[in-house]
């Protein structure tokens, strides 16, 4: 799965405190290790989900 920072996304980061954006970056580390969100975003992406037990951690980058 692929992702795109927009102009708007780069602003609003900008504009966040330290803190914010360390929280920001946390959940972001946390989110690429939650099989859960990987079976979402398969889903999201083929209309299939990975149900079958085929879910390979660590590929949401």
């Amino acid at each position: 799965m692929a992702a795109s920072i927009t102009e708007a996304c780069r602003r609003r980061y900008a504009e966040a405190t330290p803190t914010d954006r360390t929280v920001l970056g946390t959940a972001l580390d946390a989110s690429r290790a939650n099989v859960y969100l990987a079976d979402l975003a398969t889903w999201v992406l083929s209309g299939q989900p990975a149900a079958s037990g085929d879910r390979v951690e660590g590929t949401l980058s």
